[in-house]
């Protein structure tokens, strides 16, 4: 159960896989017979690793920093391990990490590093303005004639980055607030940032990210005018230079609508427009912002059209409805109620007094007329009349109708040009009572109802019986409506235009005889004669004194 341990110490002096083999022979005490064993080692070649780290992209006076990690991978204690590092021409030393020998190459040296120990070594230096575009920075361990390399390139960048903008939705430099920014950026040594200002206030990407934003209310921004600076800056703080500077109009508002016509038209208190079938209706649209793309309109309840230009209506009510586009998609809207036709002035005649004061409505005392005209829209211009065909008169006053059957007609204007319809209003006046013609008795003596000779005066005599005869005329105006004659007061005989009346029996004395004749309209005429009637021989003498 006894061990015995023996050790020695050897160099490798050479790359390769080395065995180291060992014998042991002895003889056994009980048995006194030969025994012998061996065994052999295999020791591997030690394994160091070299990283280097430092800059990709520098810059002319930059300061900048190299890491070496040296670690020795195994299978053995790495013994009198050299690490060294070589400065490429124009960068110059500054500074490193202690123990080292130089300033180039800088040489660092390690009596031993057992399996999995690590080494980090820095150095620092400045970039020269004789250092290459392009150089390399050269590092190296060795242990035992074994020598692992690590280099570093890096690149002198004194190229700024560069950036651009897209917008969508955003021609001749309008936008929508659904309009989106997007601010891109690159630079050869891959790291880059977007710095941006708008309307003044400094804005700050993140590293390799694009920046994206809009223009609203959402983000702090109203409608109008804009400006935007923006530029990239690389890892180095290469800044792009001049700025990008931009300017959007942000138009949040659509098209204001107009409408316009061509001929007769008027607008009422109520906003109705009324205008004839011959008028045409016509659109425009005014943006201030991107313009306006087209007009789209519909009628009452129908389909969209395009608007294409002016156009009529035939009579009737409408609704018509009106839609503006500007190229950002905004809209403006316009509702209009159209009257074609129906829009002209409204004129009443009025007549004083209202109702006929005669009969069969004829009015038997002069005739007061006069007009009142409205129009809810542009107002009266003016009513014109004329009576019984005559010229056609400004109205400017009441005035009087005489006697006659009278056709007024009339209409009025209004400011706008709409002419209603004449009109007309038969006034009948007849201010005359008919004419009465008493053609038998007259002033003479009548015998057995014949008359046989004049008499002076007005007093007919009559011996016998007589045929009383009148008639009546009114051919002037409303014409003869009836006779009648009385005897004494006493209604005897009627007729239209006519009477012929023969009193029955013998009628003694003196009588008064009255004939009454009325027109249409109501006027009446009255005509009296007084007559003796005595019999056959008697004496007049009574009579004329009376």
């Amino acid at each position: 159960g006894s061990q015995l341990f023996i050790s020695f110490d050897a160099t490798v002096i050479a790359e390769g896989i080395h065995v180291n083999e060992a014998q042991v022979s002895a003889y056994c005490e009980n048995t006194s017979s030969y025994v012998q064993d061996e065994d052999n080692a295999t020791i591997g070649v030690t394994h160091l690793s070299i990283e280097k780290y430092g800059p990709d992209h520098v810059q002319f006076g930059e300061y900048i920093n190299y890491t070496l990690v040296v670690t020795n991978m195994g299978p053995s204690v790495a013994m009198d391990v050299i690490i060294q590092d070589v400065l490429p021409d124009g960068l110059l030393f500054n500074d490193a990490s202690p123990g080292y020998a130089g300033p180039n190459p800088l040489v660092w040296g390690v009596p031993s590093m057992d399996v999995g120990t690590s080494i980090v070594l820095w150095i620092n230096a400045t970039v020269g303005e004789e250092t290459n575009e392009t150089f390399t920075n050269y590092a190296s361990v060795t242990s035992g004639g074994t020598v692992e390399v690590a280099l570093k390139t890096s690149t002198l960048d004194e190229a700024p980055p560069w950036s651009w903008l897209e917008v969508t939705l955003d021609p001749n430099g309008y936008v929508t607030r659904a309009s989106t920014f997007r601010i891109y950026g690159e630079d050869d040594s891959g790291m880059w940032k977007i710095y941006y200002d708008i309307d003044g206030v400094l804005y700050e990407g993140n590293w390799n990210e694009v920046v994206i934003f809009q223009l609203n209310e959402l983000w702090g921004y109203g409608p109008g005018m804009h400006s935007i600076e923006y530029w990239a800056v690389d890892f180095m703080g290469n800044e792009e230079r001049p700025h990008h500077h931009e300017t959007y109009v942000l138009d949040a508002e659509g098209p204001t609508i107009n409408i316009s016509f061509n001929g007769i038209y008027e607008l009422t208190v109520t906003g109705k427009y009324q205008i004839t079938t011959l008028t045409t209706i016509g659109f425009t649209a005014e943006d201030d912002g991107v313009g306006v793309e087209r007009i789209d309109y519909r009628l009452n309840d129908g389909d969209w059209m395009e608007y294409e230009g002016a156009f009529t209506l035939p009579e009737g009510f409408y609704h018509i409805y009106v839609i503006a586009h500007d190229w950002v998609h905004n809209v403006g809207e316009a509702h209009y109620m159209i009257q074609v036709g129906g829009g002209e002035p409204v004129t009443v005649c009025h007549i004083a007094p209202e109702q006929p004061d005669g009969n069969n409505g004829w009015y038997v005392n002069p005739v007061t007329v006069s007009f009142e005209a409205t129009d809810e829209a542009s107002g009266v211009a003016f009513t014109k009349y004329r009576v019984d065909g005559g010229e056609w008169t400004r109205y400017e006053e009441p005035f009087e109708l005489g006697d006659g059957l009278h056709h007024v007609e009339y209409y009025s204007t209004d400011n706008a040009g709409l002419a209603e319809n004449v009109k007309t209003k038969e006034i009948m006046v007849d201010l005359h009572p008919p004419e009465i013609s008493i053609e038998k008795p007259k002033n003479w003596l009548y015998i057995a109802d014949r008359a046989i000779l004049p008499l002076p005066g007005n007093r007919p005599i009559i011996i016998g019986r007589i045929t009383m005869i009148a008639s009546a005329s009114d051919a002037r105006t409303s014409g003869m409506q009836n006779m009648l004659l009385y005897i004494d007061g006493d209604l005897k005989a009627d007729g239209n235009d006519h009477i012929q009346y023969m009193p029955e029996g013998i009628m003694m004395g003196i009588h008064r005889v009255t004939i009454v004749a009325r027109d249409v309209a109501g006027n009446e005429a009255v005509e009296e004669i007084k007559f003796f009637i005595a019999e056959q021989y008697c004496s007049f003498e009574g009579y004329w004194e009376a």
